[in-house]
């Protein structure tokens, strides 16, 4: 119910279920039981779902408890930022704020060098499990009139959005905007939806999920 989005119940844990028997009769003879371990289904929802394995495992709590600590470890001089950031995904992932809202939303101030990059990469490193899961967009390429379509797609010319393919691609992850005080208002309204509703329409009026992002603009 969580992590897969295109499907509904009782249809996708049908799906998970006939994924789980078809790794137990992949197995030797010798090794089958007619069970799947839990490391197993998490493994099969993170394949099914295009996610992190990361995110699926049932032991968030300490990977929760040790965030703020695994980020000092590698940006420093931020500490108050940090726990900021900490405290906030913490909140969401805990189920203290609206799950029809992005994990995070965050907005980083400061000239360049003082770890704002730095920060989302190490943050999609630790909480995703690898750096590749940070997504980047520089908004001064969002300016002028097609912006908009730029990103969400052309519904004339049939042609995707940027956007809508990178959600597509990776629904989990880091979303860095860098320079986001360049791009146009409709950009800036488009991300004023994503922050408050979760989720924004693509060129085909198809719903595109961006909940399972932490956006940090710069």
């Amino acid at each position: 119910a969580k992590h897969i989005n295109e499907k509904f119940l009782p249809d996708k844990a049908i799906d998970v279920i006939d994924e789980a028997g078809a790794v137990d009769r992949l197995k030797p003879p010798e090794l089958r039981t007619g069970k799947v371990t839990v490391t197993e289904v998490e493994g099969i929802v993170a394949k099914m779902a295009r996610i992190p394995p990361k995110t699926v495992q049932a032991s968030e709590k300490q990977q929760l408890q040790d965030l703020e600590r695994e980020l000092k470890a590698v940006i420093f001089g931020q500490n108050a930022a940090i726990d900021e950031m900490g405290s906030a995904i913490k909140l969401t992932r805990s189920g203290l704020r609206s799950p029809e809202k992005p994990i995070g939303s965050f907005l980083f101030l400061g000239p360049t060098g003082v770890g704002k990059t730095e920060t989302a990469k190490a943050l999609s490193a630790i909480f995703f499990g690898d750096e590749k899961y940070m997504l980047r967009l520089d908004m001064s390429e969002y300016q002028g009139e097609d912006s908009l379509s730029k990103l969400t797609g052309d519904f004339k010319t049939g042609k995707s959005g940027v956007l809508s393919d990178m959600m597509r691609d990776k629904p989990y992850g880091v979303l860095l905007l860098d320079e986001f005080e360049k791009t146009s208002k409709e950009v800036l309204n488009l991300f004023l939806q994503i922050l408050d509703e979760g989720f924004f329409s693509d060129m085909a009026g198809k719903k595109v999920n961006a909940r399972n992002l932490i956006i940090i603009a710069t």
